[in-house]
């Protein structure tokens, strides 16, 4: 007895191939954002006004030391010293050293980032990975999400190359 082949399970399967390739292409996408962002939680940029700061990076003058806002519009500039997990009173000691120094030299500047990696290593690290996410499945975050994500890219290649040999 022959056995009859369905195109539409063919169809199905790619097209379940396809649905697996998008999640699996956000989902490392998501994963290499979040570690991303999880990497620059506690980095303490130095500038000029007017130069390009990374985005989420607490970022000081290097010429007087004050902090400097990141963003594009003057409405929308509110600079200040915020770590998450720090407390005010660790918060204002940060800023305080780099307003102290005047201007920043080198040694100044890593000064004020062993200031604060001194701060972020009294944290607990569950609270340090609480404040660092983008997104988070369950213990999946950062790096390991990517992971997932491209195991599923490399998944839905299996499933397509399969289901256009049937």
């Amino acid at each position: 007895m022959a056995r009859v082949r369905s195109p539409w399970a063919a169809v199905a399967a790619l097209f379940g191939g396809l649905l697996l390739g998008v999640l699996g292409a956000v989902t490392a996408f998501v994963g290499f954002a979040d570690q991303n962002v999880a990497d620059h939680v506690y980095s303490v940029g130095f500038a000029r006004p007017g130069d390009d700061c990374p985005a989420g990076v607490v970022t000081f003058d290097v010429a007087d030391g004050a902090p400097l806002a990141c963003v594009r519009s003057a409405l929308l500039a509110r600079p200040s010293v915020r770590f998450p997990g720090f407390s005010d009173e660790q918060n204002r000691t940060v800023e305080q050293l780099a307003r102290s120094r005047g201007d920043l030299d080198a040694q100044d500047q890593a000064d004020i980032r062993t200031a604060v990696d001194g701060f972020a290593a009294g944290i607990p690290e569950q609270v340090r990975l609480d404040h660092a996410h983008v997104a988070a499945i369950g213990p999946l975050w950062g790096i390991r999400l990517a992971v997932l994500g491209i195991v599923l890219l490399v998944g839905a290649v299996v499933v397509c190359v399969w289901a256009r040999r049937r």
